[in-house]
């Protein structure tokens, strides 16, 4: 048997006659080159970590980008199916400031003394005898407080018709007396109804004041004594909408054109759950809403035509900029402006804000001038809007910037200052520099459309645009009345801030009288001929009611007479037989 032959048999001889140094060589050149492919794995290692740790920071700023665009699209997936908008923009101010009136500004006047009533009760209160540390008082004075309550006999007042009701002794026919404030179908079972100045309250409180409707039946028995229902009140708004005060709106949206300023914004609105705008066209005099499918230049230019030759003030937005709007003269809410230059600042650092920090700068000192020329300060004024308008112009010269926000900046303000809307109340101060009116008139439209479902039919956004131009401007016909300032910028809040001065200055002269003479004060004896001829610019809490009660029976009464005039034109009362 023949063994296995060994393994160093078959080594070839010339290996086997190397030297031992040589191999030695052959291994450290080996081990040189691992080491060099050792050294470059390990840099493309240390690449891969570096593009691994890039990716992963991308990747976390993908996800952070997605999670919100999910709460975007679901956040615009919720105010899709509302018609209210977002109570907050979710964006809160630091420090956050403290509700109240501010410590060492201005004084406590809102009640400077009692209302003038003749139900008036007066109570003598006994004067200490001692002190609470045992010493013997010396009576200084009387003071005056008082404690003012809604009366507790809420009795209606009440007005019954004593309606005679006749047979015709030739045709059989039943015919009743007439009088303005009854109305012809009144009988049966509709013979008790509710009169204009119950009805006009409801409407106040709904249509004015942004209470929910189903709400105002609950309010008005709590200060009337007298419950009302839903129905009678949706009913009546519809039905007065639809006769009586159909003309009288149209009439004050006719009026509009006739002002020399006018100004339109729009909101959000529902229409039988649809969407819809809520349009408000308002001027010195007059406030008119609407309620469309859509705010554009055609339901602008059906209150103010192309060939308007006033002025017409918008935020400058799509509608206001249309082809048919060319012609008419606008002006540019300078706030809006600022606001958009304000957005751009808060991105831009460096040399880049120098361009949005000038053209804010410039439109305050326009502002500035406008102002100071409603305060007196005219002297000077064309030379001082020259100059600003020429700073204007060059800032706005038509060229290419390197930020794209202030390439943007440029063309939109460049486009309204080449047009003249953007420093026009310079020249006519007559305009005012923004929209703040018609965004007052909308601002308790906001509040109404958050406590409401808007309007459910297309009734109840007719009766609500009707109602609430002419309850909206008999408010502000009253309170223009109450106000002496003639700025076209006066609103409500200027009127308030105004009466909160006054307050005050009158507040200083009653806020120390005299302690002299401990005389105990006479009891005011309150006569109905003095509350009458009290000051006309002191407001009474029902002023505003009177007015809107005057304006239904008004309206009612013109709106019969026509009935009447209708009928005796086209339904002549039949020949006798002979």
């Amino acid at each position: 048997m023949i063994s296995a032959v060994p393994q160093m048999v078959k080594i070839p001889l010339e290996i086997q006659r190397r030297t031992a140094a040589a191999v030695i060589s052959d291994l450290h050149q080996e081990l040189a080159l691992w080491k060099q492919r050792a050294s470059v794995a390990e840099s493309r290692v240390a690449q891969l970590v570096q593009e691994n740790e890039q990716l992963r920071a991308k990747v976390g700023a993908l996800e952070e980008g997605i999670q919100e665009l999910r709460k975007e699209v679901a956040g615009l997936k919720r105010e899709g199916k509302r018609s209210a908008g977002p109570f907050s923009k979710n964006k809160r101010k630091h420090p956050r400031k403290k509700p109240g009136r501010k410590k060492g500004q201005g004084r406590f006047s809102h009640l400077l003394e009692a209302p003038v009533s003749p139900d008036t009760t007066q109570v003598e209160i006994p004067a200490p005898t001692t002190c609470d540390c045992g010493g013997s008082l010396e009576l200084l004075g009387y003071e005056e407080a008082s404690n003012t309550d809604p009366p507790e006999d809420l009795r209606p007042h009440v007005t019954r018709f004593q309606v005679p009701v006749c047979r015709c002794r030739r045709c059989g026919a039943t015919v009743r007396g007439k009088h303005p404030d009854l109305a012809p179908d009144q009988y049966g079972a509709t013979a008790h109804r509710y009169g204009d100045r119950m009805m006009a309250a409801g409407h106040l409180l709904h249509y004015e004041m942004g209470i929910p409707q189903r709400k105002v039946p609950a309010v008005m028995e709590m200060f009337t004594g007298v419950r009302l229902t839903q129905s009678a009140l949706s009913q009546d708004a519809s039905r007065r909408s639809e006769t009586d005060l159909k003309s009288v709106y149209k009439e004050l949206r006719d009026s509009m054109k006739e002002q020399p300023i006018g100004q339109t914004d729009a909101t959000g609105w529902r229409v039988d759950g649809e969407a819809a705008q809520r349009i408000v066209y308002a001027n010195d005099e007059t406030t008119v809403y609407d309620i469309q499918e859509h705010y554009r230049n055609d339901e602008i230019r059906k209150v103010f035509p192309s060939d308007d030759k006033g002025t017409l003030v918008g935020d400058g937005g799509k509608a206001l900029n249309a082809k048919e709007l060319s012609e008419v003269k606008q002006q540019k809410c300078i706030f809006h402006g600022l606001k958009l230059i304000h957005e751009a600042l808060e991105k831009q650092k460096g040399e880049t804000r120098e361009f949005g920090e000038q053209l804010k700068g410039m439109l305050q000192e326009g502002l500035a001038l406008w102002h100071g020329y409603h305060e007196g300060q005219k002297r000077g004024y064309r030379a001082n809007v020259a100059k600003l308008d020429k700073r204007i112009t060059q800032h706005l010269r038509e060229r290419t910037l390197t930020d794209a926000d202030n390439q943007r900046l440029l063309k939109f303000f460049g486009e309204h200052h080449q047009k003249g809307n953007l420093m026009r109340f310079l020249d006519d101060p007559r305009v005012p520099p923004t929209n703040n009116l018609s965004e007052l008139e909308l601002r308790y439209v906001i509040t109404a459309r958050k406590v409401s479902q808007c309007s459910k039919n297309r009734r109840g956004a007719n009766a609500r645009k009707v109602l609430g131009s002419l309850l909206r401007t008999e408010k502000r016909k009253m309170e223009k009345e109450q106000r002496q300032n003639q700025k076209p910028y006066t609103d409500q809040r200027s009127f308030q801030a105004e009466n909160r001065k006054a307050n005050e200055s009158k507040s200083r002269m009653l806020s120390s009288p005299p302690r002299t003479r401990p005389n105990r004060p006479a009891v005011k004896q309150v006569e109905p001929h003095v509350q009458g001829s009290q000051d006309a610019s002191t407001s009474r809490p029902t002023a505003l009611l009177d007015r809107v009660t005057d304006l239904l029976r008004t309206a009612r009464h013109r709106w019969r007479l026509v009935e009447a005039a209708i009928a005796r034109v086209f339904c002549p009362p039949p020949l006798s037989s002979p």
